[in-house]
């Protein structure tokens, strides 16, 4: 299945803050986008609060219908945006993506997203979805050091290994020596750490 495979660790809402620590914090509203979305609702509505986001989308007890197209989905577990066609953007916690290709294009997708490609994975989309609900935190996993830095000087593109690497892609060039990381996207993946030529990326 195309989706995250990092184990969050679930925290009391007081606990998951803490600067070694990414927190996460999810209200359980679940947005199944695609065709076959509704069904797939059906299995979650008893539990969580559902959105459905199709052509075909039909309102049901527990869910919520919007019958437009998904054009794109960003963000992370508890703060997922769907942007829909014709403009307007709808929200969700988690997001069940039927969409064929699947709207995140990464070989690592943040937490919180599923693209399950055939039942099996679809179940298994349903009972993870289902789960995500409360606080969650992961570790940082990394100390970035700018100053030294290859990607650039002086204008000219230099390293880009960390960039090329990393299937979360959650680092990206800024166009100075600083990149930004998005620490709600890194899954510390030990390749991305290799890669580096100065080790500017230190392992928490």
């Amino acid at each position: 299945m195309h989706g995250c495979g990092m184990e969050l660790t679930r925290v009391a809402p007081d606990e998951a803050v803490g600067g070694d620590v990414v927190s996460y914090l999810s209200e359980g509203v679940v947005a199944v986008i695609g065709a076959g979305a509704g069904a797939v609702a059906a299995r979650l509505a008893p539990q969580r609060r559902v959105i459905v986001i199709a052509p075909d989308a039909r309102p049901a007890e527990g869910v919520t219908a919007h019958g437009v197209r998904a054009s794109a989905v960003s963000g992370w577990l508890g703060v997922f945006r769907i942007a829909v066609e014709g403009g307007g953007e709808l929200r969700a916690d988690v997001v069940i993506d039927l969409s064929a290709p699947p709207l995140v294009a990464r070989s690592v997708p943040p937490p919180g997203y599923y693209a399950p490609r055939d039942a099996a994975e679809i179940t298994a989309a349903v009972a993870a979805a289902g789960a995500l609900v409360g606080a969650f935190r992961k570790p940082k996993y990394f100390t970035y050091a700018p100053e030294i830095c290859a990607h650039e000087r002086q204008g000219q593109t230099g390293c880009t290994r960390c960039l090329d690497v990393c299937g979360a892609q959650a680092i990206r060039s800024e166009g100075t020596v600083t990149e930004r990381v998005n620490d709600f996207e890194t899954l510390g993946f030990l390749i991305t750490h290799l890669a580096q030529p100065r080790s500017r990326w230190y392992r928490s």
